[in-house]
């Protein structure tokens, strides 16, 4: 009953970013929008990809920003490697 009357927007025809936002914006803005919107996760941009890209390219303190996050990224993929690594059962982050 909440929603009685409602519908859901026609998508035969659906708006591409192109369309709705030509002539907005920058390039480098459209390029990073598409990479972080991206359907596919192995094809999106992560956290380094996005702090590297062109769009932030002379924002001060850019460089530093960039590399904590990319220190901090491997870090975070260091340890899941790790917890990976070991066996479910005799692994070496089961603590008895």
């Amino acid at each position: 009953p909440r929603f009685l009357g409602l519908k859901f927007p026609d998508m035969t025809r659906p708006e591409t970013l192109d369309k709705k936002y030509l002539g907005k914006g920058q390039k480098k803005s459209m390029q990073f929008m598409k990479g972080v919107l991206k359907m596919d996760p192995a094809d999106r941009l992560d956290s380094v990809g996005c702090m590297q890209h062109a769009y932030f390219e002379g924002i001060d303190g850019h460089a530093d920003v960039v590399e904590r996050v990319i220190l901090s990224a491997c870090g975070e993929r260091q340890k899941a490697r790790q917890k990976s690594e070991g066996d479910w059962f005799h692994g070496s982050s089961v603590r008895w």
